[in-house]
Order: structure tokens, then C-alpha cells, then sequence
């Protein structure tokens, strides 16, 4: 049986734009053309998976390629934000070659998911901008550390106002971006104690309008998406600022991925942005190379994005909040 290959609009540097649908017999599985970089595998993840997502904000992956969706049922965000915990589980945890469902996790639990992060011990670090907490679990789910205090926010180093994500360092110690309220970084040692932090609120270098994501590299260099400057900070474990990245021509980078050959992968949003594509491949400098995803419901385009993971190969898993989805973009073999 023949299987569709849909070509999507798509954006690259020093190329034009291209439409169209094609067909090939032989690919397996079906797969949606992107660009001469990614394609998307348009069968992943399964129907029994997609049928329990809800509004999906983060996306994980661990060293057995399993891929950790963190969402949030139908739970929207409120202003005060809900009080009682979601019932379902908020954690799913998926195949990432055949797109089933291995196993779930969290219910009862969190009031509003917003990151979730491996680290190097397949560990699950998860944000909670409801609790105001860092919540530590083993790869079978069990509690192993909390920072912060429930539903007290706060400043210093006992406390946070809605944190957004964690990374770890080649040492075992983490970074914390705090977040919607405290424009900050925050390094705990690996036991969760507190050694410093950096930032303040503002648009002048090392400072920040809400420090939404982050990601570290093998030489401890911490990338920052602060949000509402449109830029991507980068410095190095002490906290000194190394470089900047502006992104005001792409949108307001909301999750960021490292990939092979110094390049990352970008998600974005932007409402004065309409036409800007949602995800953005740039190289260490942090210029565009390619982009792609436009606004919309089909295979391929994005509503909501929110968070991007890669694998060591550069495969994407994209999450969306209003699109309640994630996605897998794989690398294109040249």
C-alpha cells in the first residue's frame, strides 16, 4: 500500500519556499518532508498515546530512548493558578522508535507542569510553576528531592516564584531558572544545597525577562531562553556571561536543544510573528541555518510550542500546549 509523503512549507537560508504533496511506496514509516535537514515521522507516536495527551508542555528524553512527555491533562493555565492536583498522570513515557506507551506516571500529583528533565542518571527533574517546586524522581517515579516550599513562593535559596526548567552540570549539580516571577539562575549542588545564583530582571547582559529554559553542553556552558528579550544567553558554570544570541528576527525562544556540530535547535513563538516559522536550527553563533514548523494543526506546523529534546543522532520531539501533541522530526542522512 502506498504511503503519502507530504511536503510542508518550508524556510531555509539561501532557498525559496516549497509546497506540495508527494507520494512514495517504499518509505517506511510514512514520513512528512521537511526540508533537505528533517522530516516528520507522521506515525509516532501511536493513536492510544495521542488520544491521552493533553496540553503537553515538556518534552524528555533518557538513555534508553525512552521520551518523557510532561502535560497537563486539560488543565488550563488560570489567573490565580488551580489549587488541586491533576488526576491523571501528568508523566508519559514513550517508545521513541515505535511510538507506544511503556508506562505513566504522576497522577495526583502536580498542579501544573510546565519542564521535565533527564539527567545523566536517567533521574526525572520536573517543574512546577503551581508549587513553586523542583521535584526530583527516580526513573520509576519515586520522590527523591524537592526544593522549594509548596505553594509558597519566594526568593533566596530555600524558595522560588514559579520556576520554569533544570539542566545539570558534568558535576552533578543543577541549575534552576526561576523564572516567570524571579528573573534568575539558581546552582544547587547534586544533595540539593544552594551555592549561588545570578540575574535580575531587565534587558541589559546577564539579565533577563523570564528565563524559560535551559540546556548545558559537555563544557558546562549554560544556555538560557530568556523569553521576553527574544534571546538566548549563554554562560559558563561560574555564572560569567560568555555570549548572546539574538533571536528578535525568529520569536521568543521557549526551549532550546544542543545538537551534533555545535548547532541548536530552537522552538518559538511569537504573535507579531505570524508568518515566523517555530522551529529554528542556528550554528554556534547562533545564526539561523534553516527553520521550519509554520502555525497550524497539520503534520508538521505547531501550535503552542513549548519545549524541544534532541537524541545524539539530532532526532527532535517537539511539545505543544494548545496543540496538545508532541512531534518527531529526524535528521535527514547526507
Amino acid at each position: 500500500m502506498s504511503l503519502k509523503t507530504i511536503v510542508l512549507v518550508i524556510f531555509l537560508l539561501g532557498f525559496s519556499r516549497i509546497t506540495g504533496i508527494a507520494s512514495d511506496a517504499n518509505q517506511s514509516p510514512p514520513q512528512a518532508s521537511i526540508n533537505a535537514t528533517y522530516s516528520l515521522q507522521t506515525d509516532w507516536p501511536s493513536t492510544a498515546v495521542r488520544d491521552r495527551l493533553g496540553l503537553c508542555a515538556s518534552v524528555a528524553i533518557n538513555s534508553k530512548a525512552e521520551v518523557y512527555v510532561f502535560h497537563r491533562a486539560n488543565r488550563t493555565w488560570t489567573s490565580p493558578l488551580p489549587a488541586e492536583p491533576i488526576a491523571e498522570p501528568t508523566i508519559l513515557v514513550i517508545d521513541a522508535l515505535n511510538g507506544k506507551l511503556l508506562r505513566s506516571l504522576g497522577a495526583n500529583y502536580f498542579v501544573m507542569p510546565h519542564s521535565i528533565t533527564i539527567d545523566r542518571q536517567d533521574n526525572v527533574w520536573a517543574t512546577d510553576v503551581a508549587l513553586h517546586q523542583v521535584i526530583k524522581l527516580s526513573p520509576a517515579g519515586e520522590p527523591l528531592l524537592i526544593l522549594g516550599e509548596s505553594r509558597q513562593p519566594g526568593s533566596g535559596p530555600t524558595r522560588f516564584n514559579m520556576p520554569t526548567d533544570v539542566a545539570q552540570l558534568s558535576d552533578g549539580s543543577i541549575v534552576v531558572s526561576d523564572g516567570y516571577r524571579n528573573a534568575r539562575v539558581v546552582h544547587f549542588d547534586p544533595q540539593g544545597r544552594y551555592l549561588k545564583e545570578w540575574g535580575r530582571s531587565g534587558k541589559g547582559d546577564g539579565e533577563f525577562r523570564l528565563p524559560h529554559a535551559l540546556a548545558t553542553n559537555h563544557e558546562d556552558h549554560i544556555y538560557v531562553c530568556d523569553r521576553t528579550n527574544a534571546r538566548v544567553q549563554i554562560f559558563d558554570a561560574t555564572g560569567a556571561l560568555l555570549r548572546i544570541w539574538n533571536l528578535a528576527k525568529t520569536g521568543a525562544p521557549y526551549g532550546i536543544a544542543l545538537l551534533p556540530n555545535h548547532r541548536a535547535a530552537i522552538i518559538s513563538q511569537d504573535p507579531t510573528l505570524p508568518d515566523q516559522p517555530h522551529l529554528t536550527i542556528v550554528d554556534h553563533h547562533g545564526n539561523p541555518v534553516a527553520q521550519f514548523a509554520s502555525t497550524g494543526s497539520g503534520p508538521g506546523e505547531m501550535r503552542g510550542g513549548h519545549d524541544i529534546a534532541s537524541t545524539e543522532d539530532g532526532t527532535l520531539f517537539t511539545a505543544e500546549i494548545s496543540g496538545r501533541r508532541i512531534q518527531k522530526f529526524k535528521p535527514i542522512s547526507k
